[in-house]
């Protein structure tokens, strides 16, 4: 028995998925992959060979290996955009967000990208970006370096490079240049400058 081809589960074997209930989404774990996936049900029927779900949407995905959550481009330009909407409407204080503002951004991003992720998996992406922008910052804070527009990072020589082995994560950041650099300078520029505030 398959599913319809329209339905978010065509990549499952329905025979090989545990489906789960919860009070917020179905959660989906297939043996096979490694990957956690939640849908919001829209219709369930119960038959013989279990639950068929007619119609639901993804509103998540969390590897299954190590709990974490996946971010593609497009979630993590959302994710960005809106903690810059929380902070210039005064949502934060000092380096750290208010809870009110951590609550916006989590019902927020659920509505824009259809994700349910908790708020820790956000926090940790957030410590994330943060620490690619300052070894971002770092870098470009070095002396004699070119700029290669067309690849947005800097330009320097390959014995450079190789120099700078010690320092951990320069050399991803050697081909292509910071993603969403300008949004995330905003964010933590001013921190970097002001430093921590009481």
């Amino acid at each position: 028995m398959g599913l319809p081809k329209e339905d978010p589960f065509t990549d499952f074997d329905i025979f090989g998925v545990e489906f789960i209930r919860s009070s917020a989404a179905l959660v989906a774990v297939s043996s096979s992959v490694d990957q956690i996936q939640r849908f919001s049900v829209i219709v369930v029927n119960r038959n013989m060979y279990g639950i068929l779900i007619v119609g639901c949407s993804q509103i998540g995905i969390m590897n299954k290996k190590n709990g974490k959550a996946s971010w593609d481009i497009r979630a993590i330009k959302v994710f960005i955009d809106l903690f810059i909407e929380e902070v210039e409407k005064g949502g934060r204080r000092g380096t750290s967000l208010t809870k009110p503002a951590w609550t916006s951004i989590e019902e927020n991003f659920t509505t824009k990208t259809r994700r349910v992720y908790m708020r820790i998996q956000l926090k940790n992406k957030f410590d994330t970006l943060r620490k690619e922008w300052q070894l971002w910052d770092r870098l470009l804070r070095e002396i004699g370096l070119g700029w290669d527009a067309e690849r947005n990072t800097v330009s320097a020589p390959d014995d450079w490079w190789e120099k700078k082995t010690e320092v951990p994560g320069y050399e991803k950041f050697r081909e292509r240049g910071l993603q969403f650099r300008a949004e995330l300078t905003q964010l933590f520029g001013y921190v970097a400058t002001a430093g921590p505030q009481s």
